[in-house]
């Protein structure tokens, strides 16, 4: 199961891409909706900057991170990849004593806006809108998905 959540104004575009017209409201401008396969992501792929939420578990702690992953080449601005986390540079390599998490999953990262009481997906989509750089029609649109919540990735 693939969960996504989009803006409310591209309705219309998940619409003519996927052929669903049935979304719940995750808030006021988010929609949320779901697939049984995965291969409808190619078809997303057409419109859509696709971000992939994550979970980071840094060599030798047990605390999970999430990020947002956009791969390499999704964001004409961004061509090695891009990730949005709540944690900056500093943080990871000085606080946490560990590997960056770009040195570990490539591309440019973002440190999240707003609140770490807020929720992970609210945040990504506000700091994606207010930080990162667009230039095409399909980098103004993102789409975040995830595959399994609980998909954590032990740094090795």
């Amino acid at each position: 199961m693939i969960n996504f959540w989009f803006k409310k104004d591209y309705i219309a575009h998940v619409y003519n891409l996927l052929g669903i017209d049935r979304f719940e409201n995750y808030n006021n401008d988010l929609k949320q909706g779901s697939l049984d396969k995965d291969g409808l992501l190619a078809k997303l792929d057409k419109e859509f900057v696709l971000g992939r939420e994550r979970v980071w578990i840094p060599k030798d702690t047990v605390q999970e991170y999430q990020f947002l992953k956009i791969e390499k080449n999704r964001n004409s601005q961004y061509p090695n990849g891009l990730i949005l986390t709540p944690y900056s540079h500093q943080d990871v390599k000085y606080h946490l004593k560990t590997t960056p998490i770009e040195e570990r999953f490539g591309g440019d990262v973002i440190e999240l806006v707003g609140l770490d009481s807020e929720p992970f997906i609210e945040r990504a989509f506000l700091t994606y809108n207010n930080k990162v750089k667009k230039q095409t029609d399909k980098d103004k649109r993102l789409l975040i998905y995830s595959i399994k919540i609980d998909d954590a990735i032990k740094q090795n």
